[in-house]
Order: C-alpha cells, then structure tokens, then sequence
C-alpha cells in the first residue's frame, strides 16, 4: 500500500509543478502586454494634452478648423485610451488572480510533499517490521531442527542398543550363522540427512557397529565393513580430543599460505543441516596433530584404504556383482546428495542402488590450497559431485594420499592432495 501511495503522491506533485511553470509563462506573457498598453497610452496623453493643442494654435488658423479637428480627434484617442486602461486594469485582475492559484498549487505541492514523507516513513517501519519477524521466524526454525535432532539421535540409540543386542544373541548361537552360500537381507540402522535410514545390507559381511562422540558432542555412528569399522559420516569437530579448538580459517589467502593446522566449511557455510550432512573440511597439518581423531579412533592410512577396496572388491560389492576390478564407488555413496549421472555403474545413475556397503559417503567437495596458483587460491570447488577423504600416509614433502568419488565414475579413486588443500576426514576405530 505505501508503494501505491508514493507513486499517486508524485504524480500529484510533478503535476502541480507542471501547472506552476504554466502560470509562470502565461503571467510574464501578461506582463509583457500590460507594459505594452502603458506604453501605448503614455503615447495618447502625450498626443491630446500636448501635440493637439500646439498644432490647433499653431499650425491651423483658422478657429473653426481647428475646434473641428480637436472635435473629431479627441474622442477617438479617449476612446481608445479608455479601452487600454480597461484592457490594463483586467489584465492586472488575472494576474491578482493567477497570484492566488499559485499559491493553491504550491500549497498543494507542500501537502503531496509531507504526505509521500509520511508513507515513505510507513513503508520503512513495515520492512523493519517484516525484517524482525523474519529474524524471529528463522530463529523458531533453527530450534525446531536442534530438538528434532535430539528427538532422532534418541531414537536411533534405542534401535542401536536393541540390534546390537540381537546380533549378540545370534552370535552366540551355534545353530545361527550366517550361510556365506547366500546374499540374505538384514536391516540395519543408519544416519543421513538428519533423519533414520534403513539400509538393507548383506548380512554376511556388513554388520552396525560402534559409535564414537568427539568434544563437541557430535556423535558419530559406524558400520563394520570386513574387519574394519568405519564412521558413517564425515568429522565436523571444532576442537581436539584435548580440547583445544582447531582454528577456523575463512580468508582465502591465509587459508593458501597455511602450514598451521585450520578447518573450515564449504564456502564457508555454517548451516547446520549442511554441516550434519558434509562435515568440515580440514588440512593435512590439523590431521598430523595426532589428535583430530577422539581417543580410540584415528585418520586411516593408505594401506588401510587400500584394504577396505580390496574387501569390498572379493566380496562382490562391484555394482554389477563381478569379484575382480575397482567398480566399488556405488557401494560406498550414501542414496542422496549426489549430481545425477546417465552412465552405468556411476555414482550418479540409479542413487537407490547406493551405499550397499553402509559407508554413506557425501560429496562434500574440496577446498584449494596449492599457494603457487593464486588466482584460485583458497577457493571451493566440486561440492555435490566430488568427495575427497584423506589418509594420514605422506606422498612427497607437500602432498599426501586420499581417496575421493566422483559422481560420474564407478570405482573409489586414488589421488595425493596438496597438505594445504582442505579434504573430509573419516575415522577408523583402533584394533
């Protein structure tokens, strides 16, 4: 409504300006005649109370001439200076009048003034109004999504607690094992985008294991792939299993020069539902602390990476069932979150088909940290479609092994990543 209001007010105010400046043309136009007839008659005194009687005296002798001309002459130029002073005396009443219509219009004016004033002042106080609403609003959403968390993370450890406790009863159960002759179903209970997953795996190899909390209270749950046993999503602790708080690191410069230990966000985005589901990103020398990992879990090497392929590889995780070659990478990709793909096998094609390993992998991106290319210094690349984890196995001086997965490829990839670029971390629990 303010916004309709300023638009009829200026309207109703350039147009009094318009009319102003009329009145203000026609006026001068005015006022250029008036001095005209003045002029004019100045000229018809002069002639009738000077030149007339001179040249009767002088000029004509003759009485009766002369009374005959004066007789005939002094009407007219009455009569036409009486017709000036009334053209005079009506022109000054227009203008009189033309003075009063201006002031109208001015005071028109200065009311559209103050009134757009006023609704500009109305309109600024609705959008500081909206704006704290808004605030309130996302406020009421951020503690919705906290509780809702809690109430999922509570329900989830009595799951947790139930299975465990089943699978140790099967365990114990000479007469209940599991026939490697077979791909039985078993469900078990995961954790991806904030919300209770369940995951049909092969019971034979993957089975729900432990779960780990790290100083901020994150809790991480893990699955047992093989004889290894993995968290299920990527590490988004702030601080040290000491305590001591990593430091954050947004510029992008000082992120490239870094031989510092620093984290960071993926673009520098701290939204909670972004950082639950992609985790932090962090360099190689906050890794080669020694105390990124909670006690009792560490960073994986290369040979253990190596040794979690090999496993998934025998024991036909390859997406389509073959026991030789890499094509693991849709075993491990979590369901969702992925860019899609059209080819067969990738990461992207088919995403219901992922994640039958339980690993839960995200495309969590990387942030580029080689300082001797500095126009993309500290940038973000590849978040939705890449994912990169690091090992704690040095390649060279600057750059160490990792893995990532690519959403258009089907098997888990190799790579040695600059110790500045900034990667996720997975847990390996200790044996």
């Amino acid at each position: 409504m303010g916004t309709t209001g300023d638009i009829q007010n200026g309207y109703s105010a350039d147009l009094a300006r318009s009319q102003i400046d009329k009145n203000n043309a026609e006026s001068e136009k005015l006022r250029l005649e008036a001095e005209l007839l003045k002029k004019q008659s100045t000229r018809s005194h002069f002639v009738l109370t000077r030149i007339l009687p001179i040249g009767g005296t002088a000029i004509i002798s003759s009485a009766a001439v002369t009374f005959w001309v004066l007789s005939f002459l002094r009407p007219v130029v009455q009569e036409k200076n009486e017709y000036r002073e009334f053209r005079l005396m009506n022109i000054e009443n227009r203008l009189t009048h033309r003075g009063d219509s201006l002031q109208e219009v001015s005071n028109k004016l200065q009311y559209y003034n103050q009134k757009l004033e006023s609704e500009k002042r109305l309109l600024l106080s609705a959008i500081d109004n909206m704006q704290t609403t808004s605030s309130k609003v996302n406020k009421v959403v951020v503690n919705f999504k906290n509780e809702n968390r809690k109430v999922v993370d509570s329900i989830i450890n009595v799951f947790s607690e139930d299975l465990s406790a089943q699978r140790k009863r099967i365990s114990s159960s000479s007469s209940l094992k599991p026939n490697p002759a077979t791909t039985g179903q078993l469900s078990t209970i995961g954790v991806n985008d904030n919300s209770i997953r369940v995951l049909h795996e092969q019971s034979d190899y993957i089975s729900f294991a432990d779960s780990v909390k790290d100083k901020d209270g994150n809790v991480y749950k893990a699955v047992k792939i093989g004889n290894q046993v993995w968290t299920v999503a990527n590490l988004r602790t702030t601080k040290y299993n000491d305590g001591t708080p990593i430091p954050l690191v947004t510029d992008n410069s000082s992120w490239g020069k870094l031989t510092t230990p620093g984290y960071c966000y993926y673009n520098n985005m701290e939204n909670p539902d972004s950082v639950t589901r992609f985790g932090a990103l962090y360099n190689w020398y906050a890794i080669h602390t020694g105390k990124l990992a909670p006690k009792g879990w560490h960073i994986p090497t290369k040979a253990e990476w190596d040794s979690l392929q090999t496993y998934l590889i025998a024991n036909g995780y390859n997406w389509d069932g073959t026991t030789t070659g890499n094509e693991i990478a849709k075993a491990l990709a979590a369901k969702t979150g992925w860019g899609a793909c059209s080819i067969d096998g990738a990461v992207g094609y088919d995403m219901s088909l992922n994640n039958k390993s339980g690993f839960s992998a995200f495309p969590g991106g990387y942030r580029y940290g080689n300082s001797r290319d500095h126009s993309v210094i500290g940038n973000f690349y590849f978040s939705g479609n890449y994912g990169y984890w690091w090992s704690i196995t040095e390649f060279n001086d600057s750059t160490v092994y990792g893995r990532f997965l690519d959403f258009g490829k089907s098997n888990f990839c190799e790579n040695s990543a600059n110790k500045r670029q900034g990667q996720s971390v997975r847990l390996l629990k200790d044996r």
